[in-house]
């Protein structure tokens, strides 16, 4: 791919689709398409989902067809979860002949193309589906607030894909939606098993350029600057680091929330931390002794 012209994509034939995710290696420039397209692909779901009536408000196939209608006129991809490779089984869950599947978390199941080693994800959207959840703060009163954890919307975790992508985490594409309208679909090259999960996550963090902050928050999470704003980062539990094929540990999935200014004005450590991720988002390095200089974080 690197002698072909910037916006030259690949073509996916399990999706139908383009895409910049061939295989488990990416290079700089497929990783810039993939920003493109996720640009492009987050903005014309977010159209798609302001435009289309509620599941609920509407029959089966009339809410499908106006899926489809929205979908197309806002230039989002419709996968046949068929060509994809999957079917439903006698219990109406999700299998496949052709993918291998990797695990059920709780966002979504992800499913492995041995040929290509690259993982696609599909994240539930029915009314019984989960998008599993987000960080947010929540207020006590003018000057205690609480992290939490709180349930996702589809723009939500459209959203948290195009910024973990952005920020350094494992390259991650939106594919698209399932034909169906069923399911929101996305796409990494295929990570192996971290070694040592303590300093493997604090490799992972750094490669997002993300801080902690040193104001108590009730759980281990980090900040990044992305988008103009900074944002929590957390739930790195095992399952969420691994190690790319070039040996370099990143982040496969975290859950991500906005800081609100009410949060800064009663947590002034939240600025300083904001500050330095800015800096080292734009810089590319990070002086602070708490970070990266040696000291071990055994608490992530």
């Amino acid at each position: 791919m690197n002698d072909q012209p910037p916006d030259q994509y690949e073509f996916d034939f399990r999706t139908g689709c383009p895409t910049a995710i061939t295989g488990d290696t990416l290079s700089l420039e497929q990783w810039r398409i993939c920003t493109r397209i996720n640009r492009q692909r987050a903005r014309g779901i977010q159209e798609t989902h302001r435009t289309t009536p509620s599941r609920q408000s509407l029959s089966p196939d009339v809410w499908q067809a106006t899926v489809a209608a929205e979908s197309k006129l806002w230039d989002v991809p419709l996968v046949s979860l068929d060509r994809l490779g999957f079917y439903f089984d006698e219990l109406s869950a999700l299998a496949s002949r052709q993918l291998q599947r990797l695990n059920e978390g709780k966002e979504a199941s992800a499913w492995l193309d041995a040929d290509t080693r690259c993982v696609y994800k599909l994240f539930d959207l029915r009314a019984n589906g989960a998008l599993g959840q987000k960080l947010e703060f929540c207020r006590d009163d003018d000057f205690h607030f609480r992290l939490e954890q709180v349930d996702a919307t589809l723009l939500d975790t459209v959203q948290k894909l195009r910024l973990l992508h952005e920020a350094g985490a494992c390259p991650t594409e939106i594919v698209g939606l399932s034909d169906t309208g069923d399911f929101l679909i996305a796409k990494q090259p295929f990570c192996q098993m971290y070694k040592d999960f303590t300093a493997d996550s604090l490799t992972a963090v750094s490669m997002m350029k993300a801080v902690r902050p040193t104001c108590p928050l009730g759980m281990p999470v980090y900040l990044f600057w992305g988008d103009d704003e900074a944002w929590l980062v957390g739930d790195l539990h095992p399952g969420n680091i691994r190690i790319n094929s070039q040996g370099v540990p990143v982040v496969i999935d975290a859950l991500i929330g906005s800081v609100p200014p009410a949060a800064l004005k009663a947590m002034p450590q939240l600025t300083t931390a904001i500050h330095q991720a800015r800096d080292f988002r734009t810089t590319g390095r990070y002086k602070s002794a708490s970070f990266g200089e040696g000291e071990r974080d055994e608490d992530l």
